[in-house]
């Protein structure tokens, strides 16, 4: 990314006149940001849906050939995500004092 954002960085502030150069520089790193988070969450969703389709038959293959017997291999492979992550929401399970902050992020 060095590479490619340096040399544009630069071409972009070189447009804009001086005096406007701070405000362009803010929203240039305000993109940046938004494009990071949303690739971010673009790339991860398409990871967890690829996971979600393809994970239990692997690992029960994988169970399988590190000599777990097939019932117990089955039913591993086949857990539902709330069942291997516990049965609440995550957020739920914070402490207080991190559900305060966050109350006052969001």
């Amino acid at each position: 990314m060095g590479m490619f954002a340096a040399p544009n960085t630069t071409a972009i502030m070189n447009a804009v006149p001086a005096e406007h150069r701070g405000a362009s520089s803010g929203m240039r790193v305000t993109l940046q940001n938004t494009g990071t988070a949303l690739s971010m969450t673009l790339y991860f969703s398409i990871l967890i849906f690829g996971l979600t389709q393809h994970l239990p038959a692997a690992m029960y293959q994988g169970l399988m050939n590190a000599g777990v017997p097939s019932a117990v291999a089955l039913q591993v492979a086949n857990l539902k995500l709330n069942t291997a992550t516990g049965e609440r929401f995550f957020p739920s399970e914070l402490s207080m004092e991190n559900k305060h902050g966050h109350r006052r992020v969001f």
